[in-house]
Order: C-alpha cells, then sequence, then structure tokens
C-alpha cells in the first residue's frame, strides 16, 4: 500500500514537471533564434556564429564548468556588439584562473555574464530536451527503487525502537533500587545534622565573652567622637570661612556683582553659629545613642553648607556676567576666525563659507564686509533653527562611495568631493574610501578620475592633498567578510570619541538590498551617525520600488536615508520656495483664477551617446518625468508649509502628489527618434534603433508629453504640461507659466498671454513676458521681458554644482532636497499603470527627427490644454 501511494505521487509530479518542461522548452528555443539572428549580423555575426556552435557541440555534456564558458563566449560577442571592453576568461586553462578574470570584470560586464549563464541553461535544454525527458524517466526509476528500500529500512527501525523499550524496563528497575538506597542515606543525614546543632551551642556560649569586649572598644570609640565633634568642627568652619573669603576676593576682581559673597559670608556664618549650638548640645548629651544621632546631625550640616557654597558660586557665575565683555570676546573670536579663513581655512558652518568665498570673488569686497556677514551668521543660528540642521566642522567624517570604479563615481562622486574639499566646505577631519569589485590601485582610481575633476592652475598642492586622505578596498558585494574588513579599515581613521559615516550607493539596483544588509550588520558607525546615500532609479514602477523601501527601513530610519535627486540641487529648483512664498507680488495670482497653464519641459540635444542599453531598460518616462520633472511640480504647486523644517516642506509636497489621478494614455504622446539623413553632424544621421546596444524591436520612447491635473481648490482645471525628450533641437530645462487671456480686450487681439519663466539651464534665469507700447509716434504693442539673469545680476557669483549642495545637504543632515518614501510611492502610483500598459501593449512611438521640437502630436496636445505657443518673442541680443 505504502509503495502504491509513492508512485501516486511520483505521477503526479511527472505532470507537473511535464508542464514545465513545455514552458522552459519555448523560453529555450526563442532565446536560440534570437541568437541564430544575431550571429547572421555582418559585424558581429562571426562572433555569434561561433559561440553557438560551440553551444550545440557542449550542451550534451553539460557541467558547471562547461557551463561557465560558454555563458562567458556568449557575454563576450555581447560586449563585443555593445561596444564594450571584452573579457577573455573562457581562455583560462584553469578554473581558478577563469574565476579569478570573472572577479576581475566591471559591474556591466558581470551583469551580462549573470544573464547569459541564465540563457544557456534555457538553450542548452531546448537542444536536449529529448535526452532530458529520458534521464527524468531514469530518475523516476531510482526514486521508486529509493521508496521501496526505505520502506525496509522503516520497518528495521521499528524493531530497532522495540528493542529500545525493553531497555527503558531494564532502566526502571535500577531507578527502584535507588531510591532503597535513598532511605538510608537519609538516616545518616539526619545524625549529622543533630551533630552540628551541638556544635551550635557552643559557639554561642564563647560569642558571650567576646560581646563584652566589643563593648568596651566602642566606649572608647565614643569617646574619640566626642573629640571631633567638639573641637575639630572648630578647626573645619575655619578652613571653610578662609576659602570662602579668597573666592568672593577673585570674583570681586573680576567685576562680579557682591551678591554672591553676601551670600556666602551669610551661610558660612550661620554654619558656625549652628555648629556651635550642636557641641553644647553634645556636652550636655549623656545618652550614647544620641551621642551618634548628633554626631550625624553635624556631618549632615556640613555637607549642605558645602552644596550651598557651591550653588552660590555656579549661580553668580552663569547669571552675573559683564555683558560689555562678553560683546568684546565674541567680536575677537570673529577676527580670529576670519583671519584663519584667509590665511589657511577652517571649516566652520557651510553657508557662511559660500558667502566669504562669493563676496571675495566679487570686486570691492572688504574685510568689514566679510566680518559683517560671518558676525550675523554666527549669531542667529539660522541653520539650526530653521531647518532643523547642524554642521559639525570638528568631527571626524568618512565618505564612503560604494561602486567607487563606475561611472558615476568618476564623473560625479570624485569630482564632487574635491571641489568641495578644494574650497574648505568640508569638515576638518574627512577621510574618503572607496569600493569596488574591480582590482584597482588608487592610482588607477586617480587617473581614471582625473579628465573630470578640473584642476586648475595653483591647485595642485591642495590636490595632492586631497588625494592623501583617499583610500581604497576591492572586494565583492555578497561577502561578510569584505565588508568586516572594509569596517576594520573604517576603524583606523575613527580615533576620537565622535566620529560620522556617509555610504554613496553608487550601484545597480540589483545589488542594492544584499550591500545595505552589509552594511546594517557589519559598517554602522559606533562613535556617531551613519547615513546612506542612494543614487536613482529607485524601482522600476510601484511594487519594486516598495519592496525596495520596505527593504530599506527594515534596516535604517528614514532619517538615515537620502534618496538624491540631483534636480532637487539646482539653484532655481530651491529658488521656487523663495518665489513663492517670498514675495507679495505672485501669491494673488498663483491659482486656477489667473494661470491658464504650467510647462515644465526638459530638453536634451543629444541622443543615448552608447549608453542605449541602459536607456532601453527604463525610458525617458522613468528616466526624467516621473523624477525630475514631477518633483518641480509638487514644489511649484503645493501650499505654504508650516516652516522651513524638511518634514514640513515634504508633507505639502505629499498633499500635492496625491491630488493627481493616474496618467492615462490619452494624455500622452510618445516618441522616438530617427536619423535626419540631410544633417550634417554625423550622430544625428543616427536613430534611436541605430544604437548597435539597442534591440532592432525596441519601442522604448525618448520623448515623452504628458498632462496632469491637480484636483484640489486651487489648482482645479489648470493642465500641467510635462515634456522631456532626447535628440532635440537645444538643452534646456524650464517652468514656463503661461497666464491667462486679458479680460475685455481693447486691443483687436493684438495683446499675448503674459508669461513666468523659470530658466533652470542652461544660464539660470528669470523673467516675466509683458506687453508694452513699441517706442514711437504709433500705438503698436511689442513683448518684452522684466529680467532677473543670474549672470548679469550676480557677474561675479560661481553657482555650486547641483550635487555639491546635495552632499553638504547630507553633512548638515538637511533632507530638505531629498525624497521621502511616501513621495516615492505616490510617484509611482502616478505613471505604474501607464509603464505598464505601454510594455505590455508595446505601444508604438511616434519618430520624429534628430535636433527637431519633437512630435508635432505633443504641439497638438499642448494647445489643447490651453497652452499657446506664439514663437514671436525674441530673446535679446544683448543677453
Amino acid at each position: 500500500m505504502d509503495k502504491l501511494f509513492i508512485l501516486l505521487i511520483c505521477m503526479f509530479k511527472c505532470c507537473l514537471t511535464f508542464e514545465g518542461n513545455l514552458e522552459l522548452k519555448k523560453l529555450g528555443e526563442k532565446e536560440y533564434l534570437l541568437l541564430k539572428a544575431k550571429s547572421n549580423l555582418p559585424v558581429h555575426g562571426p562572433c555569434w556564429h561561433k559561440a553557438l556552435k560551440e553551444l550545440k557541440n557542449n550542451c550534451n555534456k553539460l557541467n558547471d564548468q562547461e557551463h561557465s564558458l560558454l555563458a562567458l563566449r556568449l557575454a563576450n560577442c555581447f560586449l563585443e556588439d555593445s561596444g564594450h571592453i571584452t573579457y577573455d576568461c573562457h581562455f583560462s586553462e584553469t578554473e581558478a584562473d577563469r574565476r579569478q578574470c570573472i572577479n576581475s570584470m566591471s559591474d556591466r560586464a558581470f551583469g551580462v555574464y549573470n544573464e547569459f549563464y541564465t540563457h544557456t541553461t534555457h538553450i542548452c535544454f531546448y537542444l536536449n530536451h529529448e535526452l532530458w525527458q529520458i534521464e527524468t524517466e531514469r530518475t523516476f526509476q531510482n526514486l521508486y527503487a529509493a521508496s521501496s528500500k526505505m520502506t525496509e529500512q522503516l520497518v528495521e527501525a521499528s524493531k530497532v525502537q522495540g528493542s529500545m523499550l525493553e531497555s527503558q524496563k531494564e532502566g526502571l528497575k535500577i531507578q527502584n533500587e535507588l531510591l532503597v538506597n535513598g532511605k538510608e542515606l537519609g538516616t545518616v543525614i539526619k545524625t549529622s545534622a543533630n551533630s552540628v546543632n551541638e556544635m551550635v551551642l557552643d559557639f554561642k556560649e564563647s560569642s558571650k565573652s567576646q560581646q563584652a569586649l566589643l563593648n568596651e572598644i566602642f566606649s572608647y570609640m565614643r569617646a574619640f567622637q566626642d573629640w571631633i565633634v567638639g573641637e575639630v568642627s572648630w578647626f573645619q568652619s575655619i578652613v571653610y570661612y578662609s576659602i570662602a573669603c579668597i573666592i568672593c576676593a577673585l570674583f570681586s576682581s573680576s567685576k562680579r556683582t557682591a551678591d554672591s559673597r553676601i551670600t556666602l559670608f551669610v551661610v558660612l556664618s550661620l554654619n558656625v553659629t549652628l555648629e556651635r549650638m550642636l557641641v553644647q548640645y553634645n556636652i550636655n548629651v549623656t545618652s550614647p545613642e544620641d551621642k551618634i544621632q548628633l554626631a550625624y546631625y553635624t556631618w549632615g550640616l556640613r555637607k549642605i553648607v558645602l552644596l550651598l557654597c557651591m550653588s552660590i558660586l555656579l549661580y553668580s557665575y552663569y547669571s552675573y556676567r559683564d555683558e560689555h565683555m562678553e560683546n568684546n570676546r565674541v567680536l575677537r573670536r570673529i577676527e580670529k576666525k576670519l583671519h584663519a579663513l584667509q590665511e589657511a581655512p577652517q571649516p566652520f558652518r557651510y553657508r557662511t563659507r559660500l558667502a566669504v568665498k562669493r563676496l571675495n570673488e566679487s570686486k570691492g569686497a572688504s574685510t568689514e564686509e566679510s566680518l559683517k556677514i560671518i558676525w550675523h551668521d554666527l549669531k542667529c543660528e539660522e541653520m539650526d533653527r530653521l531647518e532643523g540642521t547642524h554642521f559639525y566642522g570638528q568631527r571626524a567624517h568618512i565618505f564612503i562611495t560604494l561602486g567607487a570604479s563606475g561611472d558615476l563615481a568618476k564623473k560625479k562622486i570624485y569630482p564632487t568631493l574635491w571641489w568641495l574639499f578644494r574650497d574648505n566646505l568640508l569638515p576638518k577631519t574627512t577621510t574618503f574610501f572607496g569600493y569596488a569589485r574591480s582590482k584597482l590601485t588608487l592610482q588607477d582610481l586617480r587617473d581614471k578620475c582625473h579628465q573630470y575633476m578640473k584642476v586648475k592652475p595653483g591647485e595642485e598642492e591642495k590636490y595632492e592633498a586631497f588625494w592623501k586622505l583617499n583610500y581604497y578596498v576591492q572586494g565583492p558585494y555578497d561577502s561578510d567578510k569584505s565588508f568586516e574588513h572594509l569596517n576594520s579599515e573604517l576603524m583606523k581613521f575613527e580615533n576620537g570619541s565622535e566620529a560620522n559615516r556617509l555610504f554613496y550607493l553608487a550601484l545597480p539596483p540589483s545589488v542594492f538590498e544584499e550591500v545595505t544588509v552589509h552594511i546594517k550588520n557589519k559598517c554602522m558607525g559606533k562613535k556617531g551617525w551613519t547615513r546612506i546615500i542612494i543614487e536613482k532609479p529607485f524601482g522600476r514602477d510601484a511594487p519594486s520600488s516598495q519592496r525596495l523601501s520596505d527593504h530599506l527601513a527594515s534596516l535604517f530610519n528614514e532619517e538615515q536615508i537620502y534618496r538624491i535627486d540631483h534636480y532637487l540641487g539646482k539653484e532655481m529648483v530651491q529658488n521656487l520656495m523663495t518665489l513663492r512664498f517670498g514675495n507679495r507680488i505672485f501669491s494673488p495670482t498663483w491659482n486656477r483664477d489667473n494661470i491658464a497653464s504650467v510647462q515644465i519641459t526638459f530638453k536634451e540635444p543629444f541622443g543615448t551617446q552608447g549608453r542605449g542599453g541602459y536607456f532601453d531598460e527604463f525610458g525617458i518616462i522613468r528616466d526624467v518625468m516621473q523624477n525630475h520633472l514631477l518633483q518641480i511640480l509638487s514644489l511649484f504647486a503645493m501650499e505654504k508649509p508650516a516652516s522651513c523644517c524638511p518634514n514640513d516642506i515634504r508633507n505639502e509636497k505629499v498633499k500635492v502628489l496625491k491630488c493627481i489621478k493616474p496618467l492615462e494614455l490619452d494624455d500622452v504622446v510618445l516618441g522616438q527618434y530617427v536619423g535626419d539623413p540631410d544633417a550634417e553632424d554625423p550622430e544625428a544621421r543616427l536613430g534611436y534603433l541605430d544604437d548597435p546596444t539597442v534591440p532592432s524591436n525596441s519601442t522604448t520612447p525618448t520623448y515623452a508629453a504628458a498632462v496632469l491635473k491637480i484636483n484640489n481648490e486651487r489648482w482645479d482645471g489648470v493642465p500641467f504640461i510635462l515634456k522631456c525628450g532626447k535628440a532635440l533641437n537645444e538643452r534646456k530645462a524650464d517652468i514656463r507659466v503661461q497666464y491667462r487671456d486679458v479680460p475685455g480686450d481693447i486691443f483687436d487681439g493684438k495683446a499675448k498671454r503674459n508669461e513666468l519663466v523659470i530658466r533652470v539651464q542652461p544660464g539660470e534665469a528669470l523673467y516675466i513676458k509683458m506687453m508694452t507700447k513699441t517706442p514711437g509716434i504709433t500705438f503698436n504693442m511689442e513683448e518684452t521681458e522684466l529680467d532677473l539673469t543670474y549672470d548679469k545680476r550676480y557677474k561675479n557669483i560661481k553657482l555650486p554644482d547641483a550635487y555639491e549642495r546635495l552632499i553638504l545637504d547630507v553633512f548638515c543632515g538637511s533632507q530638505m532636497h531629498f525624497v521621502r518614501s511616501d513621495e516615492l510611492s505616490e510617484a509611482w502610483r502616478i505613471f505604474t499603470p501607464l509603464l505598464h500598459q505601454i510594455e505590455n501593449e508595446r505601444i508604438p512611438p511616434i519618430p520624429y527627427k534628430y535636433k527637431s521640437r519633437g512630435p508635432k502630436e505633443a504641439d497638438a496636445m499642448a494647445k489643447k490644454n490651453n497652452f499657446v505657443y506664439y514663437g514671436s518673442y525674441k530673446w535679446p541680443e544683448h543677453r
């Protein structure tokens, strides 16, 4: 019966396995045909053809080594096809050499190898499907034989269990015998107890004589105590009095008030009087118990008087300071700080240093003006009070870049750290660590970064000092021991009592989870705070983003997580709050009664530039619109926060996002750029699908225009038009607020709409387009502007880079310009349904030419949503 049951289970599993086999076979066939198609390509086809031939020949003898070699061949072809560095790991003679070669791969190459490792399994399964079926049947036969053998073993086990029960019965008999012997042992113990009682009685008799001796000793001690209370108290009171006179004299010479001196004299005089009264009372007391109690009172009184004296001295020191003298000390400290800043700058509050730097760069800035700015900033404590943040300039800090060998690290992170170090904006004792899989020396890392560092003449010595503070640790991302080693290296630079750590995750999202677990378990700072900077993308859609947020929340507090979006560090984006809530002129018109539409635009004049493989995984909506543009929208449209504290601001941003419904396909225009055969630029002749790293049938949009509506009292009915794209006619990012038409027009339709334009890049500017009379005798009208162009108004001011601002914010603990988890959740809620529909239905994008304004359908959609494009305004040439 047992065998029949096991047989039925095996048959059921066979049915389930058969269905799974069909799915795996279809998947393998699809991947095999894709590789076969690539083998016919004219450029890189031979590589694919040779790899496919090896795959066919070796699938039947597939083991772990052969599996890895085939995956390496295929990965090499893909890397060669996409223009990346190739690795000859499949030519390694031994398995150790092959593994060493794999570990030396870059992050991109290692990911491709892992992907083709899976593809190899699917293809071999497809090519050897029949052999696998035979092997499966043989496996089930062996399983049946093993189950029969197991049944026999169970029968044998039951027999062994019976013999064990017999052994337990024998053990119980032995226990009964031990109980009988225990009774006899109890009789022996009772006899011993009687002997002990007799010994105790003898000891009590001897202790009576010892008690008489102790009473005599105590009588001598009482006599000595009487002498202490009667005579020594006078000596102690005199000492108290003398010390108090000296201290009071010192206070008087320091221009302190006389109140503390008088109070001290009164307290000590009362102490002397009370102690003398206690001495007289002690002479008249005859009871020993009363004398002991009196001694306790005397010593307690002395302790109370001592505490009163100390309290009076401390109170007088902190409550009666000379205000004029303190002001002079503050001014002297400020002068010293200014002198140190000019000679050998010391780090202090970073906004103060930025102000001094700007003043020194401007012509005619005097030392007195610099002194006023520093003194005001030091005294007002704005950053601590308004933003709830603080800059710890004298504590040790360690900045760790995970993924230090990648493009983001060499192009953005290391240059930003160098600029901050060069301008003395970092804490005084900051050390930099890089960590990555690549086997590099510090010199190799320095050489990779050098072309992006923008080192100016005269900065060579400072540049050398920066790299002396840098270190590099090599290791995988999935190893506990490697992160333990990293932590031991970090601890060597945490010699003081306080030290803080900042981790920048310049890594692909696939390793976020395991790396953050290792940081939590092995690398958290023990002497200060630990903060984690995470680079986008924060997931691909709402579920994946929520999984990442939940994972991070299980390891860190929200105050430790800094999701960086570099557009929130742009000068004009940060200026939105001041523009809206610091100017009375805009508040009455910032609503649906006056604004017709708002257009937020992001344009790039170049294509994917060889990064099409990466871009194709995400598309323009995930890369730009869902994060950069939506963050600008929330800052533009939010209500006035309760304060400038980061959480108050982010609360208002979340409220705006919650009022936006998920996007639908009818509200979106998607485009994909194609080459312009008439263009002079060779790059402009290539379209998106001409990029060798992009699949030939890709429908990923490189342009998107979307219309969002905010369902609240202020913005009901106002369309917010978000536009972003690559390979367009110019580089630009701006916010264009178009006001409604003037009611009761008397100019025969010549008046055009007013526009408030906030240009984020390039050339930060804020200007209002308005109508004015043309100079002359006629009554014609033309467009002009009220202009605030930054490079004209602030000629000699260097605006810090967005990454400079944001990394400094992390040092200060300000999360104002970082994305909170609930913001992220609401943003993905708006875009996820649309993204899934585009991918599942493979919505074809509209083609548009390289260097054009984008699809014409986008202009039609903007016009339909109350945005009027005139095309007549010309920016003055003298700009």
